[in-house]
């Protein structure tokens, strides 16, 4: 996630807000829009911008940033959890990672920040590393991958990490890339075990890891055949996989964008049915689980994306229910719609702030209490992205 540096040697941070009064169109969707004030996330005078801002999930989460130096080289920044509310550039840490490191994922557990790159020397493959932040000491590492890393997605539990990895293949986009699911298990010396799991199948689609509390860890694919269908696959906590079972969930037209996280102890898949740019698409949210042999829908609920267009959808974990963040636009406006899911039904819509034609909403958060509410939104830049910190000041 972005924002860049206008003039040298100075970080420019900008704050403001949206409300009612700065609409520009009869968008009924603005009608009543809660107020939001928003923070850039700060870039070093020494960077053009940011490519990338990972959100560790947590409550009072901490972030890590890719900066982009004007030399066209990668340097990386770590903020600790409660400066993220409101960030500032006297508290990004700049960490050194290695010019090959890519970003996987991060997770906060108990009290510690933990990171998992993906790294490799040059023409070699990759490796897996789980950094300890804002130290940045290596406390796990893998053997060698079979190939170099394209792009990785990881899930740390207690006991190992949950990984997606997709590995390059000449000049294929990395969109195009099949998605292989690997755990590695924590072992003595700092050394990670990996065991990979091609029952998930998940083709080119960036699977989703439900780890539950009993240990065991649902994964969730998407296959676009057939208009578009979801499978779940069950690994026990003692390593052993069920074969891939189909998740009954309805899909009219197609599977536009979707997301799916824990709750507690639910889960739930959220997905946007049909084409919003060109048809009447619906918003389609189910709480599901693994029930005995086989997973269950629990219930499956929809509403009507009526005239208008949507990105992809967020979930905010809150510690007392789950929210769901959809950024909705009509020509060059756009808002972030948010609906509350409980355990047993989808509340109201509300719209926070205005904000330009396609910014995304790329991660959401609260403070310890679940009081405050943060979305990191993400908007074209003059130079790459711009990344802010925006305050729902009405949900």
């Amino acid at each position: 996630m972005r924002f860049l540096s206008l003039i040298p040697l100075l970080t420019l941070v900008g704050c403001w807000s949206a409300t009612n009064a700065d609409r520009t169109s009869e968008w009924s969707a603005l009608k009543d829009v809660g107020r939001v004030s928003c923070q850039d996330w700060p870039v070093p005078p020494t960077d053009m911008s940011s490519d990338e801002l990972i959100t560790f999930p947590h409550t009072e989460p901490a972030m890590v940033s890719v900066g982009r130096t004007r030399n066209g080289q990668n340097k990386n920044y770590y903020m600790a959890p409660g400066k993220t509310f409101e960030p500032d550039a006297d508290d990004l840490k700049s960490v050194n990672f290695g010019l090959q490191a890519l970003i996987a994922g991060g997770q906060q557990q108990g009290g510690k920040s933990v990171l998992v790159l993906l790294t490799h020397k040059p023409d070699g493959p990759s490796k897996i590393e789980v950094r300890e932040m804002p130290s940045n000491v290596i406390r796990f590492e893998s053997p060698a991958l079979a190939a170099r890393a394209a792009a990785g997605r990881a899930l740390v539990t207690d006991k190992g990490v949950w990984l997606a990895v997709k590995f390059v293949s000449g000049d294929t986009a990395t969109d195009d890339l099949p998605a292989k699911v690997f755990y590695a298990t924590k072992g003595a010396g700092g050394k990670l075990a990996l065991k990979e799991f091609p029952e998930v199948a998940a083709g080119n689609h960036w699977p989703t890891f439900l780890h539950q509390k009993n240990g065991d860890t649902l994964i969730l694919t998407h296959l676009t055949a057939n208009k578009g269908q979801f499978f779940i696959t069950k690994v026990a906590a003692n390593g052993v996989a069920s074969k891939r079972e189909s998740l009954q969930v309805a899909v009219a037209s197609g599977v536009e964008s979707w997301a799916a996280s824990n709750a507690g102890d639910r889960s739930y898949l959220a997905y946007v049915d049909d084409d919003s740019l060109v048809d009447q698409a619906n918003l389609k949210i189910a709480r599901i689980r693994w029930y005995d042999l086989l997973p269950s829908v629990i219930w499956l609920k929809s509403r009507s994306l009526t005239d208008e267009h949507v990105s992809e959808p967020v979930w905010m974990v809150t510690p007392a229910s789950a929210i769901l963040l959809l950024p909705k636009w009509i020509d060059e406006e756009s808002t972030l719609a948010s609906y509350r899911v409980s355990a047993d039904d989808i509340g109201s819509m509300q719209v926070s702030g205005i904000f330009p034609k396609g910014t995304r909403a790329m991660s959401g958060f609260t403070d310890e209490e679940g009081e405050k509410y943060y979305a990191v939104m993400r908007q074209k830049g003059k130079i790459g992205w711009r990344f802010q910190v925006c305050k729902l000041k009405d949900l």
